[in-house]
């Protein structure tokens, strides 16, 4: 049987397709947010970027109180017909981006602290009428340690300021008391393929991390946003800084935001053939990401995407209602196993007579493996229930096809 879902494990839509929440100047958030919730995810992250030069739809200012600063009218703002939150379902809360209130502030001055209260105490009182149980976090900032990285090799002599996660974490606490997100780039794994040389990447790798650490103790969810698909056949990547989330941020909730467009649909200029992640690799992230330790999973991208173009997005899909459905194994009992192949990623669970194994295979190459089996057992596979062997004893041997991912469960005989 499987376990009831875990409601504190998180799986989040940053961004959406187009066009599930209809124009941006006739929104329809309320189908938007029922698809998502039908989807298996109780967190949704208002970025609408389609590309990573800053373009997207305005779908945002619904979201944000009017705010002249910023552009944002009372009639497109969350005091407008078309408020973001007035549509939200119980069953999906909003991680906040708190830094969209302050995008007119330069991000290489330091912030003033009374502004971002009185920006903080608009939007409680504009968009929530103080009441924040539809807000699950605040997403202070995206990538400081990359921006402050990029900002000290740009040519100019301004850097980005880092004191201020400091100063929005201390704020957004202090108004609406929930906890603080903080999402960053794996600015190492990505620097060769963004053209830096080994030698320069020396120098460059400790900076990152020393701004890393400068930034995790402001954060009460922590994570890295990974996407390895078009860049290397080997998706390890994604458990390896999961790990660096857990080291360099041990305080904090370890999330994972994976892949949901290739870089072209983003108009990143790395990578060549520009394709998206296969159901497989979708599958096989996700599942090698919660091997490592993750306790959410967010989607980032899929906004550059429409629904219709591409599997894509019915794969996300299909994968986050697997996961909330078995969700509640990964909060069980756990045990260390061992398969002897580091590219099997390897979380083992019990409770009464059934151990819960989940596998990953992040490389592009078939894999045989065998688990131990500590008593005879049948074994089932977690996600349909159906027996593939009966009486197992002392080892299962498995064929792991490339980016093969499951749930296997053995009953005690």
């Amino acid at each position: 049987r499987l376990w009831r879902p875990d409601d504190s494990f998180v799986l989040g839509a940053a961004g959406a397709p187009q066009p599930l929440f209809g124009r941006d100047d006739s929104p329809t958030f309320a189908a938007g947010f029922r698809a998502l919730v039908a989807a298996g995810f109780n967190r949704f992250v208002p970025v609408f970027l389609t590309s990573e030069a800053g373009m997207g739809s305005a779908h945002l200012t619904y979201f944000l109180p009017p705010i002249s600063a910023l552009s944002v009218t009372p009639q497109r703002s969350c005091r407008g017909p078309a408020s973001a939150w007035a549509a939200l379902p119980t069953a999906l809360r909003v991680d906040f981006p708190t830094y969209a209130l302050v995008l007119d502030q330069p991000n290489t001055s330091a912030l003033a602290p009374a502004l971002v209260t009185q920006r903080l105490q608009q939007f409680l009182h504009d968009c929530l009428a103080g009441d924040t149980s539809k807000l699950a976090a605040a997403y202070l900032y995206d990538e400081p340690a990359n921006n402050y990285i990029s900002s000290l090799y740009d040519g100019q002599a301004a850097t980005y300021h880092l004191d201020n996660i400091a100063t929005l974490a201390a704020a957004s606490r202090a108004v609406l008391q929930r906890p603080t997100l903080t999402i960053e780039a794996p600015l190492p794994f990505m620097l060769p393929h963004i053209g830096v040389s080994p030698g320069e990447a020396q120098t460059i790798t400790p900076q990152f991390w020393n701004a890393v650490d400068s930034v995790t103790p402001h954060a009460d969810v922590y994570g890295f946003d990974v996407y390895p698909v078009d860049l290397t056949d080997d998706l390890s990547v994604v458990a390896e800084y999961v790990r660096h989330g857990i080291q360099r941020a041990p305080n904090a909730t370890p999330v994972m935001v994976l892949q949901g467009s290739g870089y072209v649909d983003t108009q990143i200029a790395v990578a060549s053939s520009g394709r998206r992640p296969s159901r497989d690799e979708t599958r096989a992230m996700a599942f090698h990401a919660i091997t490592a330790g993750a306790r959410g999973l967010y989607w980032y991208g899929q906004s550059a995407t429409t629904i219709g173009d591409g599997p894509l997005w019915d794969s996300i899909r299909e994968v986050a209602r697997d996961v909330r459905r078995i969700s509640g194994v990964f909060a069980l009992g756990a045990f260390d196993i061992d398969v002897g192949d580091r590219r099997i990623g390897v979380l083992a669970t019990h409770a009464d007579n059934t151990i819960w194994i989940m596998l990953a295979n992040t490389s592009g190459q078939p894999i045989d493996i065998t688990l131990p089996v500590p008593t005879a057992s049948d074994a089932y596979d977690g996600l349909t229930g159906a027996l593939f062997q009966g009486h197992v004893t002392a080892a299962l041997t498995l064929a792991l096809a490339p980016y093969d991912a499951r749930l296997i469960a053995l009953r005690a005989r």
